[in-house]
Protein backbone atom coordinates (compact mmCIF):
# COMPACT_ATOMS: atom_id res chain seq x y z
CA UNK A 1 0.00 0.00 0.00
CA UNK A 2 1.64 3.20 -1.33
CA UNK A 3 0.68 6.71 0.05
CA UNK A 4 1.41 9.76 -1.46
CA UNK A 5 2.46 12.07 1.74
CA UNK A 6 5.04 14.32 2.86
CA UNK A 7 8.24 13.30 4.12
CA UNK A 8 9.17 15.28 7.22
CA UNK A 9 13.05 16.14 8.09
CA UNK A 10 12.28 14.39 11.92
CA UNK A 11 12.82 11.15 12.86
CA UNK A 12 12.26 9.06 16.14
CA UNK A 13 14.31 6.53 17.65
CA UNK A 14 12.20 3.73 19.62
CA UNK A 15 14.23 1.27 21.64
CA UNK A 16 12.67 -2.20 21.30
CA UNK A 17 12.87 -6.19 22.57
CA UNK A 18 12.58 -8.42 19.58
CA UNK A 19 13.47 -6.10 16.77
CA UNK A 20 13.96 -8.94 14.42
CA UNK A 21 10.48 -10.33 15.26
CA UNK A 22 8.79 -7.23 14.65
CA UNK A 23 10.52 -6.66 11.47
CA UNK A 24 9.39 -10.06 10.29
CA UNK A 25 5.84 -9.12 11.39
CA UNK A 26 5.58 -6.10 10.14
CA UNK A 27 7.02 -7.53 6.35
CA UNK A 28 4.67 -10.52 6.66
CA UNK A 29 1.69 -7.74 7.08
CA UNK A 30 2.83 -5.96 3.85
CA UNK A 31 4.01 -2.54 5.67
CA UNK A 32 7.07 -0.84 3.55
CA UNK A 33 9.62 -1.42 5.97
CA UNK A 34 13.79 -0.75 5.38
CA UNK A 35 15.95 -3.64 5.80
CA UNK A 36 17.53 -4.48 9.22
CA UNK A 37 21.17 -2.98 9.16
CA UNK A 38 23.90 -2.93 12.11
CA UNK A 39 25.25 0.73 12.46
CA UNK A 40 29.07 0.93 13.47
CA UNK A 41 27.40 2.31 17.32
CA UNK A 42 26.67 -0.98 17.84
CA UNK A 43 22.64 -0.27 17.22
CA UNK A 44 20.39 -2.48 14.99
CA UNK A 45 17.67 -1.30 13.53
CA UNK A 46 15.06 -0.47 10.80
CA UNK A 47 13.47 2.23 9.51
CA UNK A 48 9.60 2.82 8.31
CA UNK A 49 7.23 5.96 8.26
CA UNK A 50 3.97 6.74 9.80
CA UNK A 51 1.05 7.86 8.22
CA UNK A 52 1.87 11.34 8.60
CA UNK A 53 5.46 11.08 7.47
CA UNK A 54 7.88 10.62 10.48
CA UNK A 55 10.39 8.30 9.96
CA UNK A 56 10.25 5.95 12.65
CA UNK A 57 13.57 3.98 13.51
CA UNK A 58 13.30 0.95 15.78
CA UNK A 59 16.46 -0.29 17.22
CA UNK A 60 18.12 -2.54 19.75
CA UNK A 61 21.64 -3.65 20.93
CA UNK A 62 23.13 -5.34 17.88
CA UNK A 63 24.80 -7.73 20.57
CA UNK A 64 21.09 -8.64 22.39
CA UNK A 65 20.10 -12.06 21.64
CA UNK A 66 17.25 -12.47 18.96
CA UNK A 67 13.80 -12.59 20.46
Amino acid sequence: QTCALPIYDVSFYLWTKGLEAVHALLVGQGCKVGELRTEYYGMKQFDLHDPDGYRLTLQAPADEDAE
